[in-house]
């Protein structure tokens, strides 16, 4: 995902650097094709949540998926209307740092399960599988869920004062983040409670 996200990430900066009021026919097109692709790596991140919540092991990593499912179809949505300024980018972004730390965090457990095997130090546990990750990992998650939300809340704030987005779209947006707040909320309050 993160390898056919960063073209799209490019292609909007270019159409951005164009400008909203000199697109003609080619770049509505390349809109509506970045729209699509951006839309079939929403499915995809889909896909994955479902694994996940069947794997079970596991608070806040599928719910970061789940989020940045959401972005990416946000993205898409904002893509079919144009919507290529600041808003836009700072999601896209986003979504490439939020892929890079799932990647991350995976790498990291992998490699510490591949040097406990090596040095013979593994050891079943009786209650199942280990978690995916461990519980470190998914406060750094939360933890960048939200800063996510804080600088997206900043952005919004900042294209509405400029002009680049209207107050509508830009209540919308703090209202979406108003519930992803409270999912982090809602998240920490379930590691809280997990049992070790």
């Amino acid at each position: 995902m993160l390898a056919r996200q960063k073209p799209i990430n490019e292609e909007t900066l270019i159409l951005a650097n164009v400008g909203r009021e000199n697109f003609a026919r080619p770049e509505k097109l390349q809109l509506a094709d970045l729209s699509q692709r951006q839309r079939v790596l929403s499915e995809d991140a889909a896909k994955c949540l479902h694994i996940l919540d069947e794997d079970g092991t596991t608070i806040a990593f599928p719910r970061v998926v789940e989020q940045l499912s959401d972005d990416m179809l946000t993205v898409a949505e904002r893509l079919s209307v144009s919507k290529v300024g600041a808003i836009t980018q700072a999601i896209e972004n986003e979504i490439i740092n939020t892929l890079e730390q799932l990647l991350d965090a995976v790498q990291k457990m992998q490699q510490e399960n591949e040097q406990q095997q090596q040095q013979g130090q593994k050891q079943q546990k009786n209650d199942g599988e280990p978690p995916l990750l461990p519980k470190s990992a998914e406060l750094k998650l939360l933890r960048a869920s939200q800063h996510r939300i804080n600088t997206r809340t900043l952005t919004i704030e900042e294209s509405v004062s400029e002009g680049e987005e209207s107050k509508e779209s830009g209540a919308g947006g703090l209202k979406k983040l108003a519930t992803r707040q409270v999912e982090c909320l809602e998240i920490a309050q379930k590691m809280r409670d997990r049992p070790e």
